[in-house]
């Protein structure tokens, strides 16, 4: 004869199936947020080669190299990062004897690839280039952890700013960097004193209001359930369904999980804002659905002078110049002829 349990283990179930459930889900979301789905397309590991038969819908093909894309000699380069580790990258020397360099960031997700469509814009105004892969990205060291949304990659930033200086002779040097590579470009450029200006695409101002408004955005988007995407946002929007405490969990349960992985000290974009004694310019655009422009206005308002913020009408995430050539090369050039 089967028995029913009885009130209390019935009782213990219960709780258990509901604090258990709630936090399965919140693992889960956290593991898709550190590795969204285009993370394995870019992420291969030292000793490999880059992914060349992917490239993000918003680098407008341009998915090889310099020499291939735009006929630009290059180098390839090892960075000596932090605990031994080494960030792979592209070197593109200037034809002018010049002392203006640029660090070039790529966002959570992607590699040194993301800004070969804006090389030559850099390469004619007499830059010397350095585009590199963070940790866990491209080819830079790097066990599969995932993005860790500046906590880790400001920490590379610093590492190719020190490169940039005194391996390849550059005194004056500008970072540049989108998305997470926008926020991480911030945090470092608080913490060097090799920086003379700072360039940030569609950054986020913190990490913990980053996570609220994706899973706030993903309520108002009707995802593709057939895609991975779509599932990841299923997920999320599952945890959104669910009570407040609920979202607070999973928020809590992703920055857990990145914070397991960070080093040193770490500072959000908007504490470190303020911290910046170097000219500043955020750029975002207001059809951005990804991180909206709220995170760079608020940015902005924190700064200090000089500082300057260009909102694109329109523009999307990470893909200002491609809707916007000649107003990107107008205003990021132009900020940076001014000012390195």
């Amino acid at each position: 004869m089967i028995g029913f349990p009885n009130k209390k283990t019935f009782a213990c179930t219960a709780i258990a199936i509901f604090l258990g459930v709630p936090s399965l889900l919140a693992a889960i979301v956290a593991e898709r947020f550190t590795h969204p789905p285009w993370y394995y397309n870019t992420a291969r590991g030292p000793n490999k080669s880059l992914n060349f038969d992917w490239a993000s819908n918003s680098w407008m093909n341009f998915s090889s190299n310099p020499k291939k894309e735009w006929n630009l000699s290059f180098e390839e380069v090892e960075i000596p990062g932090y605990e031994n580790s080494i960030l792979t990258g592209w070197y593109i020397p200037s034809y002018e004897n010049s002392t203006r360099g640029i660090v070039a960031v790529h966002g959570a997700g992607a590699d040194r690839r993301e800004f070969l469509r804006m090389l030559p814009l850099f390469h004619k105004a007499g830059f010397h280039v350095l585009m590199f892969d963070c940790r866990e990205h491209g080819t830079s060291s790097g066990t599969f952890r995932g993005v860790s949304f500046g906590l880790r990659e400001h920490v590379d930033v610093l590492h190719a700013i020190k490169y940039m200086k005194n391996v390849l002779g550059i005194s004056k040097i500008a970072i540049v960097g989108t998305s997470q590579g926008g926020s991480s470009v911030l945090m470092a450029a608080s913490k060097s004193r090799d920086v003379v200006a700072v360039v940030a695409e569609n950054p986020f101002s913190s990490m913990e209001e980053m996570i609220s408004d994706v899973i706030d955005l993903t309520l108002q988007n009707k995802p593709d359930w057939s895609s991975e995407t779509g599932i990841v946002s299923y997920l999320v929007s599952m945890g959104t369904m669910l009570p407040g405490w609920f979202r607070f969990i999973v928020k809590e349960a992703i920055i857990m999980k990145v914070m397991l992985f960070s080093e040193g000290t770490y500072l959000s974009p908007i504490e470190s804002i303020s911290t910046i004694d170097k000219p500043v310019m955020f750029l975002h655009g207001t059809a951005d659905t990804l991180i909206p422009m709220h995170h760079s206005q608020k940015l902005y308002a924190r700064a200090r002078e000089p500082k300057f913020l260009w909102v694109a009408e329109g523009g999307e995430h990470s893909a200002l110049y491609n809707r916007f050539p000649k107003e990107y090369e107008e205003k990021v050039v132009g900020f940076l002829n001014t000012f390195v």
